[in-house]
């Protein structure tokens, strides 16, 4: 049985940043965050099968940012 990729989990906190943008130069496609990532804000990016989330935690309150269910790629923080 081949082994399937079913989707990782990723954390970026940090910041400020301006539209930061994970690639995969595997396969050229990206994932951009849109908007300010400011100090202290913390990102949760899942890709697993049936979970596919983008999420926001700052100061203390967490928001999905993903606005488009059928693709992650751009991200907007409002």
């Amino acid at each position: 049985m081949a082994n399937r990729i079913k989707g990782i989990t990723l954390e970026i906190s940090g910041g400020p940043a301006t539209n930061p943008t994970i690639y995969n130069s595997h396969t050229d496609e990206y994932m951009q965050i849109q908007g300010e990532v400011k100090e202290g804000d913390r990102i949760i990016i899942t890709t697993k099968t049936g979970n596919k989330t983008v999420t926001l935690e700052r100061e203390g309150v967490t928001t999905n940012i993903r606005y488009n269910p059928t693709t992650f790629i751009p991200i907007r923080i409002k």
